[in-house]
């Protein structure tokens, strides 16, 4: 008998316990969307000499690869040093990229002027509205 009389009240000193989790990530969805700020790796032909790419991303393309996005999403990436921006499209879902939030074509460095030593940038989802009258 006093078995069961522990056995309840250790149940309802358990059920009152709330277990609190810090997020505290740098990734922010607002609004459903993907937002974050960090620094991108710019392509050159080492990423293919020290393994971290299998395939080369074109120089005159408006592609990313990115850890989070899928394949084939619309982000708008944002120099956040001189606020030059512009839209680009997810190509290829990568890992391997701990440190960097994506990695970004030539093109889209040199349009954005993003210095090669400082390369913060925003990236920010973009859904496509489909109510269009």
């Amino acid at each position: 008998m006093n078995y069961k009389f522990l056995f309840i009240l250790l149940l309802f000193i358990l059920s009152g316990c709330k277990i609190d989790t810090n997020n505290s990530s740098k990734i922010k969805y607002n609004q459903n969307k993907y937002e974050n700020k960090g620094f991108a790796l710019i392509y050159s032909e080492e990423l293919l000499e020290k393994k971290i790419l299998k395939k080369k991303i074109d120089d005159r393309s408006l592609s990313i690869y990115h850890d989070y996005l899928n394949k084939g999403t619309k982000v708008k990436i944002t120099n956040l040093i001189n606020k030059k921006s512009l839209v680009a499209q997810v190509d290829k879902k990568i890992k391997n990229i701990d440190f960097y939030n994506s990695i970004i074509s030539q093109r889209i460095s040199n349009e954005l002027e993003i210095n090669i030593n400082q390369p913060y940038v925003e990236i920010k989802e973009i859904k496509n509205n489909s109510i269009f009258l």
